[in-house]
């Protein structure tokens, strides 16, 4: 019966010497060889575990015969030192459900990788979008919106800053340079200041494009004087390199319990109108010298 199915019965010593064979497959296996030669790779510390078991059991095991291991269910009984294996190889149902089950998840790592891709793309397009939100085309500077963005982390920090200080910033004659010269040269303009004040920024000390030629600085790293310097040496900058523009400024600083209270949008507002208005009788004191 052995030698007409695919079953095997070998019988090796506890070191896995063959002492003989029967079955079908018996010519494929040499006695005296030990049975780690026809055990596969992956198999062989399951192979030792066995030899070294003191009991009988079943378990389940590769063999090699050819080039390609095949699964074989393991029944061995040990008997005076001998170890008796019965080979019996895995039904085609459940090698054809190891495979379905093998490209299965192969498909599946397939997909989750291009998921994992998509998603990452994805990501990225929408980081992207929110940069552009946020940004202004023109000048690459933060728009108004991030600017209240900013200022609602401020009064939303665990630990609010000191102080809060803005300098509002506006050109001088822009108008001038936009009818009599074009546009571009008046967004020329507009990059030349922009890239001025970008120098400037840090964690703490943030530029944003509000629209227009009007800028807004703010900072909680210096207090104002030092704020009123640094506005000095940009516009002394800006009118070495414009020839024709210069700027005009106001400043406004808030104490910490001031900075709590712009949880409520009309009071950013009002500390900015009270810069503009500083900024407006700055540029009609240049405009009347």
């Amino acid at each position: 019966m052995l030698n007409q199915s695919n079953t095997i019965v070998i019988r090796t010593d506890h070191k896995g010497v063959i002492l003989d064979v029967t079955g079908r497959l018996a010519d494929h296996i040499k006695p005296s060889d030990t049975i780690f030669n026809y055990v596969d790779s992956q198999s062989l510390n399951r192979m030792d575990q066995i030899l070294n078991d003191q009991e009988g059991n079943t378990s389940d095991i590769y063999l090699k015969f050819n080039e390609e291991p095949l699964p074989y269910i393991v029944e061995y009984i040990i008997d005076n030192q001998n170890y008796w294996f019965i080979l019996t190889p895995f039904p085609d149902s459940y090698l054809n459900s190891i495979t379905n089950i093998y490209e299965a998840t192969n498909q599946l790592n397939e997909l989750y990788v291009e998921k994992a891709i998509s998603e990452k793309q994805l990501n990225k397009a929408l980081e992207q979008l929110k940069d552009k939100s946020i940004t202004d085309p023109l000048t690459d500077l933060h728009n108004r919106q991030h600017f209240y963005d900013e200022i609602k982390k401020l009064y939303n920090a665990e630990q609010v800053p000191k102080r809060l200080s803005f300098a509002v910033i506006d050109f001088n004659d822009l108008k001038y340079v936009n009818d009599n010269f074009g546009h571009l040269a008046g967004d020329g303009l507009l990059k030349l200041f922009a890239n001025l004040i970008a120098d400037v920024q840090t964690d703490r000390t943030r530029v944003f494009r509000i629209g227009g030629d009007e800028f807004i600085l703010m900072t909680t790293e210096y207090e104002l004087d030092t704020l009123t310097e640094i506005v000095h040496n940009l516009d002394h900058q800006f009118r070495e390199k414009s020839d024709i523009c210069s700027l005009s400024f106001g400043f406004v600083t808030l104490e910490s319990e001031d900075i709590r209270s712009l949880i409520h949008h009309k009071n950013v507002d009002h500390y900015i109108s009270k810069a503009d208005r500083a900024m407006y009788d700055y540029k009609r004191k240049i405009k009347s010298t």
